[in-house]
């Protein structure tokens, strides 16, 4: 193999990033693969195309079609993933507000851990960061009611 050409994308706000034309013509290889990984929005995404010398000189132009063509194939073919943006929050309650709370965290979410029944109570849940206002927003009438979020995580 001449070329191990390749580009990746990587994070959830797709922030880094990096195209290398392993030796072809600047910007003929890398940024077209890359290319076709941000024309289908992906992220954590990594695309390598080896190229051998057949003996036939494609030029630039050429060589930018070839590169773009052979990674949207292999996009084309792969599977893809959807991960789904999700936070840890911590829901802090007292007893008398049991029935309320674990009523109001089903209706979001069976995703819940940790669970503490000491002088006072907390569960953690595990809830899609779009609907984290909503949630905190269901529990506002309760008044011994606290909610903290912990982490971030994808699944």
């Amino acid at each position: 193999a001449k070329h191990h050409c390749y580009a990746y994308r990587l994070g959830i706000a797709k922030e880094r990033f990096r195209a290398c034309d392993d030796g072809e013509p600047a910007h003929s290889a890398g940024p077209p693969i890359l290319g076709q990984i941000d024309a289908r929005q992906l992220t954590d995404t990594l695309v390598v195309v080896v190229r051998y010398f057949g003996g036939i000189l494609l030029g630039v132009g050429g060589l930018v079609q070839a590169y773009k063509t052979a990674a949207a194939d292999a996009l084309n073919h792969a599977t893809v993933i959807t991960a789904v943006e999700k936070k840890i929050l911590e829901v802090r309650f007292g007893y008398d507000s049991v029935t309320p709370v674990m009523n109001t965290i089903k209706s979001f979410t069976s995703d819940c851990f940790d669970y503490q029944f000491n002088e006072t109570c907390s569960i953690k849940v595990r809830l899609r960061k779009r609907d984290i206002i909503a949630f905190q927003d269901a529990f506002r009438i309760l008044k011994d009611v606290s909610i903290s979020v912990c982490s971030q995580e994808n699944s």
